[in-house]
């Protein structure tokens, strides 16, 4: 359920429209009848003000609207019906889930109540009825949004998929220990307002962890994650962490008003219009930061982790959820460095991928050699993000290192348009094709592609 869950559902949609044109207008397969689901799968453009997806009686504009979701971008997200040619009282949800360059996941789950809307696994907001639903026929999708697919749901409350989305939902709400999340989360706080000043309950000790999780908007600067003493400006700030987009991440501490010296490391976890999990888990002589499944840096402690009291949030950031994990050299939670890969951001799941000979972080373009023979039943995993201004990128599986070897595989997406799948043969000798599957080398021809 993207960006704002840490569980893959299953979907099991029917009649899906892939990629459709916006402004849409298209007719609901079947009859529209309680206990049944609507998902809808895209992105928000980077310049995006605002978007529309109307249930609606007919195809044209002068049929009535039963349910109108229009999330306002940076602003409110407006809730109405339409009847007559006249709309009808507004009502407005008070958190609007969407980033410009952001990725989506909407589910509509119609009830006797109303329509209830998730966003990422979260729930979003909750329209009662008032048009009758079987009067409801079509769908209309327009504004700024970019989709993937849009498909229906039968059955919702008898599928797994709901009952996974509940406990997830019960996971951000949740006052106590998680026991739904892969991640025993407490004192869990979903969607914090930014700024954010916070007691940590029960303060900081070693094996513990922070959790957060959340998205960069498209046009962000910078965001800071500070452990201070206190809960005021005065107050001493034991750890600084923060992503400078396009620069650095600097990492300091501040005491009796000064700043110490600043540790700089890469900003490359990051990504604008990119989601992100990061841990920052305590040791005894160290805090240390991984973001997405990958450790991004250390930072040693200059004082002393008993003074630490408060988190706060600032900056161009936002937030799902942040908890503390209690146990964190639990093997439950754990990642280890280099062996396992958490799919983190921009992923349907969390899935742990026992992986060997991992290149962290490779300079694009990257020419490598693969470790040991291609064979059957390997697997290669790359993990990165899509720059917002991306047009395409490639990964070539080749016979050698050389601009002259053979391509076995090209996998070219090509950004709003196709994947285009192919090979380069500069010759057809067969013994060399033989020989050169023992010995395989990968080359990222990647402008837009970052990892």
């Amino acid at each position: 359920m993207g960006s704002g869950s840490t569980s893959f559902i299953p979907l099991e949609v029917r009649d899906p429209i892939s990629k459709p044109a916006v402004p849409y207008i298209g007719e609901i397969p079947g009859s529209v009848k309680q206990d049944m689901a609507i998902v809808f799968q895209g992105t928000v453009p980077v310049d995006a003000t605002s978007f529309e997806i109307n249930f609606m009686t007919g195809p044209t504009e002068n049929d009535d609207i039963a349910f109108q979701y229009n999330p306002r971008i940076g602003d409110v997200t407006a809730l109405n019906s339409k009847r007559n040619g006249s709309w009808e009282t507004q009502e407005s949800a008070c958190h609007n889930p969407f980033t410009r360059g952001g990725a989506f996941i909407i589910l509509a789950v119609i009830n006797s109540e109303g329509y209830q809307v998730y966003v990422n696994g979260i729930k979003h907001c909750t329209f009662t009825h008032r048009l009758p639903l079987e009067k409801v026929s079509n769908i209309n999708i327009r504004g700024n949004i970019s989709l993937l697919v849009w498909g229906l749901i039968d059955s919702w409350s008898t599928t797994a998929s709901s009952t996974e989305l509940k406990k997830i939902t019960s996971t951000w709400t949740s006052t106590s220990i998680s026991t739904t999340s892969p991640f025993e989360i407490s004192n869990p706080v979903s969607k914090p307002a930014l700024p954010y000043v916070g007691t940590i309950q029960g303060g900081l000790k070693p094996d513990t962890a922070i959790f957060l999780q959340g998205t960069v908007p498209a046009d962000g600067k910078n965001f800071e994650i500070n452990f201070k003493t206190g809960p005021t400006e005065a107050d001493d700030i034991a750890f600084h962490y923060k992503p400078i987009f396009g620069d650095c991440t600097a990492l300091n501490s501040k005491r009796n008003g000064s700043w110490e010296t600043q540790q700089n490391e890469s900003d490359k976890p990051f990504t604008k219009g990119g989601s992100f999990q990061i841990f920052i888990a305590v040791k005894p002589d160290a805090y240390d930061v991984y973001v997405n499944g990958s450790k991004h840096c250390t930072f040693k402690h200059r004082l002393p982790l008993e003074k630490v009291s408060t988190l706060n949030f600032k900056g161009d950031v936002s937030l799902f959820i942040y908890g503390l994990i209690q146990k964190w050299t639990s093997p439950f939670v754990s990642i280890k460095e280099k062996k396992t890969l958490l799919m983190g951001s921009g992923s349907t799941s969390f899935i742990p991928l026992q992986v060997r000979d991992p290149i962290s972080k490779p300079a694009v373009p990257y020419i490598g050699e693969i470790p040991g023979s291609v064979k059957q039943d390997m697997a290669i995993v790359f993990q990165g993000t899509v720059p917002v201004d991306a047009t395409s990128f490639e990964i070539n599986f080749m016979t050698g290192p050389t601009e002259n070897d053979d391509i076995a595989f090209q996998y070219n997406p090509r950004i709003g348009d196709c994947t285009a799948l192919n090979k380069l043969e500069h010759n057809c000798i067969l013994h060399r094709a033989e020989e050169n599957h023992k010995h395989m080398d990968l080359n990222f021809d990647i402008d837009n592609l970052s990892f």
